[in-house]
């Protein structure tokens, strides 16, 4: 497994280089590495300076920054069509945790876009914008690039799914399964709806995921959109 990656691995092997290399460094600053061996070797802050993720992104993990300094949060995973996908860990919670994904444009090219994801999230909790629309659906969608839930990664399959729970024991909340596919052309990187599946009522039985409410693409469609 290698990769086309820049100076700021050779910085860093090196020990030779400004910190403040940037991945989109002239072709020359390539070098032939394994972006998984030498992620331990980046911290955060080099990572950040990369990626220019949000400053929520640091905020939600600053009770563990604060103790531990060597956190850098970025997990390294080989998606299809040979290209990365970068997952950067935003939110560390007792039960579940938020990340943004960055997947790479094509193979070799080291150059990353953050994805957003279209998501759901009960009308009762929707934004004062949304008042007028609460009777419209149980339901309301938004595009955000952070997901927040349990998550799980496929990368044989191209897969990422998000259970986001309404309590820690789970039973209770949104289900949604992504297809995330690098571009054929110029076009954003898109991340696609597989599957969306709902339980309102948190009760003492813990239903399994298999068993909830499954929302077609026909209906989630119709529900209202925050801006």
């Amino acid at each position: 497994m290698s990769t086309k990656f820049l100076l700021l691995v050779s910085c860093y092997l090196l020990t030779a280089c400004s910190a403040t290399a940037k991945l989109d460094s002239a072709n020359e600053a390539f070098i032939n590495t394994d972006i998984q061996a030498i992620t331990n070797n980046l911290t955060r802050a080099l990572w950040r300076e990369q990626l220019q993720w949000p400053k929520s992104c640091d905020d939600g993990v600053s009770h563990i920054t604060k103790h531990v300094d060597d956190f850098i949060g970025v997990e390294v995973y080989d998606w299809l069509a040979g290209q990365k996908l970068l997952l950067v860990t935003c939110e560390i919670g007792p039960y579940q945790q938020g990340e943004m994904f960055y997947l790479e444009t094509k193979q070799g090219s080291n150059k990353f876009e953050l994805i957003d994801f279209l998501q759901f999230k009960l009308v009762e909790d929707a934004p004062e914008s949304l008042m007028d629309n609460k009777e419209a659906a149980l339901y309301y969608q938004f595009k955000a690039p952070l997901l927040s839930g349990k998550l799980y990664v496929d990368n044989d399959q191209g897969i990422i799914r998000n259970d986001h729970f309404y309590r820690g024991s789970g039973g209770c909340g949104v289900s949604t399964t992504y297809s995330l596919l690098a571009p054929k052309s110029e076009q954003a990187v898109k991340a696609e709806i597989v599957s969306l599946s709902t339980k309102v009522l948190c009760d003492e039985n813990n239903v399994a995921i298999s068993q909830w409410q499954k929302h077609s693409e026909n209906e989630y469609s119709t529900w209202p959109v925050f801006k």
